[in-house]
C-alpha cells in the first residue's frame, strides 16, 4: 500500500508543479489604487475575450492568468469612485500591454494609467520604452482634452485653437515615434499590435510593406 501513497502523492505534486507553470503573475503598485479593483481583459491565443479582476490592497494588486503560447494584447483599467468635484472628467484611456509566458510587474499611477511602467518579458519590455518616450505627450494630450471639455463655454476661440493645434502636434510626434517602433523592430509583437491600429497613417503601399516585414518575422 506504501508505494500507492508514494505514487499518488507524486501524481498531485506533479499537477501542481503543472499548474504553476501554466499561469503567470500579474502584479504591481499603482499609487491611488487603494482598495479599488483592477481590471484586466484580453483575447486569448484560442481567440477567446477573457475578463478579471482582482481587488487593490492598499494600492497593490495581483493577478493570475494562464501563459500564452505566443504574445496576446491586453488592457488594464480601474475602477475608480465618482468623484462629483472633479466635473465632466474624460474616460481613462486603458494600459495596453501583453501577455505571454513571464511574470509581469506594473508599476504608476492610477492618474496616469495610460504611462504606466511595465517589465517581465522581451516583449513587454520592449513595448516599455516606446510607452515611457511617448508618456509626457500622451500625458499632456489628455490634459488638454480635459481642458477643453470642462472650459468649453469659457475657452475664446484663439484659446480653442491654441490648444486644438497643440493636440495635433502631440498626436503627430505620438505617431512618428510609433512608425519608427515599427521600421525598426519589424520582429517584435508591439509592431503587428501598432500597426493594427494604424491603418489610416500609411498610404496603402506602405502599410502593405510594413505587414510583410512584420509577418516575415513571426
Amino acid at each position: 500500500m506504501k508505494p500507492i501513497f508514494i505514487a499518488l502523492a507524486l501524481l498531485f505534486l506533479s499537477q501542481g508543479l503543472k499548474a504553476e507553470t501554466d499561469s503567470l503573475t500579474i502584479s504591481g503598485t499603482l499609487a491611488g489604487l487603494e482598495k479599488n479593483k483592477v481590471i484586466i481583459s484580453y483575447t486569448d491565443e484560442n481567440g477567446k475575450n477573457q475578463y478579471l479582476s482582482t481587488q487593490g490592497v492598499n494600492d497593490h494588486f495581483v493577478a493570475h492568468v494562464p501563459v500564452q503560447h505566443q504574445p496576446v494584447a491586453a488592457r488594464l483599467s480601474v475602477s475608480l469612485p465618482y468623484n462629483p468635484s472633479a466635473g465632466h472628467e474624460m474616460p481613462r484611456p486603458p494600459f495596453n500591454f501583453f501577455i505571454w509566458n513571464k511574470d509581469l510587474v506594473i508599476q504608476g499611477k492610477t492618474s496616469t494609467i495610460i504611462s504606466l511602467k511595465i517589465k517581465g518579458d522581451k516583449e513587454n519590455n520592449l513595448y516599455n520604452e516606446l510607452v515611457q518616450q511617448n508618456a509626457a505627450g500622451e500625458l499632456r494630450y489628455q490634459e488638454l482634452l480635459q481642458q477643453m471639455i470642462n472650459s468649453k463655454s469659457k475657452l475664446s476661440p484663439i484659446d480653442s485653437a491654441t490648444r486644438s493645434e497643440e493636440i495635433h502636434k502631440i498626436s503627430v510626434e505620438n505617431y512618428k515615434k510609433q512608425k519608427d517602433f515599427v521600421r525598426e523592430h519589424p520582429d517584435a509583437f508591439a509592431s503587428v499590435f501598432l500597426l493594427s491600429r494604424m491603418e489610416n497613417l500609411y498610404s496603402a503601399d506602405h502599410y502593405v510593406e510594413a505587414w510583410k516585414l512584420s509577418l516575415i518575422h513571426i
